[in-house]
C-alpha cells in the first residue's frame, strides 16, 4: 500500500531514476483492467525498469552494477519531479563496470545481499558501503571471476543477534576497508579484492 503523500523512486538499468509523489494528479486511481500511466521513460530498447521503491526520510539509495560495483547515496540528493520523464542519473556507468542491476532504498542499519551468477552470495551492512553522490561510479562491492556477474540484490533488516555479534567489528571492518575504498574510488582504477568475499560456496550461517 502507498499513501498519496508518499514519494516513489523508479530506477532503470541505464542508471537513471525518477522520483514523484503518489498523489492523485500524478498517479490517479484506476481499475484492475486498465493499462496505467507512464511512470518513467527509458534510454533505448535495452533499458528497462529495475525497481520501484518508497522513499523514507534519513535513508539511502543503494545502487549496484552487474560488474560488482556499488554505492549508497542519501535520498536528499534527489528532487521530486513529475512522472513520465527520463529522470536524473542515479549512478554513473561505464562499460567495464556494467549496467545497473538493482536500486534499493535502505536504512543505514539494513543489510544488502548480492547474488552472483555462479551462486555465491555476500552480505554487507549498508553503513559499510561507501557513501557518495548521485553522479558517481561507486566502489568495488563484490569480487567476480571472469564471466561472472551480479544478477540480483536484496535488502534485509539486521536482527538483534546480528547486531550483538557484529559489535566492534563494524568499526574495525570500516577502518580496514578504507584502503580499498581509496584505491577503487571514482577514478576508474583497478580495485583490490575485498576480504568479505567467500569464493566457491554460498553464504552460510556464521559467515560474514
Amino acid at each position: 500500500k502507498i499513501d498519496r503523500d508518499q514519494v516513489e523512486d523508479y530506477a532503470a538499468r541505464k542508471g537513471m531514476s525518477v522520483r514523484f509523489t503518489a498523489s492523485e494528479d500524478q498517479l490517479r486511481p484506476m481499475g484492475r483492467a486498465t493499462s496505467g500511466v507512464i511512470g518513467m521513460r527509458f534510454r533505448g530498447d535495452e533499458d528497462k525498469l529495475l525497481s520501484m521503491e518508497v522513499v523514507r526520510d534519513d535513508a539511502f539509495v543503494v545502487t549496484v552494477t552487474d560488474g560488482g560495483f556499488g554505492k549508497r547515496t542519501s535520498v536528499d540528493q534527489w528532487n521530486t519531479q513529475g512522472r513520465g520523464g527520463l529522470g536524473v542519473r542515479a549512478m554513473r556507468l561505464i562499460e567495464k563496470r556494467g549496467s545497473l542491476v538493482g536500486s534499493l532504498v535502505c536504512s543505514a542499519d539494513d543489510e544488502i545481499f548480492a547474488i552472483a551468477s555462479n551462486g555465491v552470495v555476500i552480505r554487507t551492512r549498508v553503513e559499510e558501503v561507501r557513501a557518495t553522490g548521485r553522479d558517481t561510479m561507486g566502489v568495488a562491492l563484490m569480487n567476480l571471476a571472469e564471466g561472472d556477474s551480479v544478477v540480483a540484490i536484496a535488502r534485509g533488516e539486521a536482527s538483534a543477534d546480528d547486531e550483538d555479534e557484529a559489535g566492534d567489528e563494524i568499526a574495525a571492518e570500516s577502518a580496514r576497508r578504507e584502503g580499498v575504498h581509496e584505491a577503487s574510488d571514482d577514478d576508474g582504477g583497478n580495485s583490490p579484492t575485498s576480504d568479505m568475499i567467500e569464493e566457491g560456496a554460498p553464504l552460510t550461517d556464521g559467515q560474514e
